[in-house]
């Protein structure tokens, strides 16, 4: 009892002291601080990443992820709880700054029939202008369009490209990630 750091004057088992204590925020602060530590160590990590790798060069496995993964996205509840989970972490800035920066590293960038594409899904849509035979009535466009963003702040963005000298196009992906609000206002700034 001396030893404790919590309840060290009552009589109580350890194990219930335990079950206690667990449950304390200090004591749950503590627990994360060091587990994460734990695996972010290098040879940790490594271990992990040459455990995952392995474990999915078996095609079999990589099926049956898949198949879990499809099932588990259709459930309502799971969507939502991931959702929040996604919208909580982008609200911490330095998280999302993390994110764009590695996105912005590691996406698909390139040039293709003399246009600078800046992700896949631009890619894609290019590829689809130029077996339509259109290819040749795109621009990538050098202009900024101010707006308020849905927290009402004056910000700009920069449309990818301009189709026949007249529509301005974006291009997004989607995901849980997008701001719908957000985009509709770029879509009434555009037009005026």
């Amino acid at each position: 009892m001396i030893g404790r750091e919590f309840f060290s004057i009552e009589s109580i088992c350890s194990n219930c002291i335990n079950k206690v204590v667990r449950n304390i925020d200090e004591c749950q602060k503590r627990n994360r601080e060091a587990q994460l530590i734990s695996q972010n160590r290098p040879k940790v990590k490594k271990k992990n990443r040459d455990a995952q790798l392995k474990r999915f060069k078996d095609l079999e496995v990589r099926r049956k992820h898949s198949e879990v993964g499809k099932k588990k996205w259709k459930d309502p509840e799971y969507r939502e709880k991931m959702e929040k989970i996604v919208k909580e972490k982008w609200n911490d800035p330095e998280y999302a700054r993390k994110v764009i920066q590695n996105s912005k590293a590691r996406g698909l960038k390139g040039v293709y029939k003399g246009l600078y594409y800046d992700s896949g899904y631009e890619l894609s849509w290019l590829m689809i202008l130029d077996s339509e035979g259109k290819i040749s009535n795109v621009d990538r466009v050098n202009l900024y369009i101010e707006y308020n963003n849905s927290k009402k702040k004056l910000s700009h963005y920069y449309p990818n490209f301009i189709l026949d000298g007249k529509y301005l196009v974006e291009i997004k992906g989607c995901g849980l990630w997008v701001d719908i609000d957000n985009i509709s206002k770029k879509n009434e700034a555009a037009k005026i």
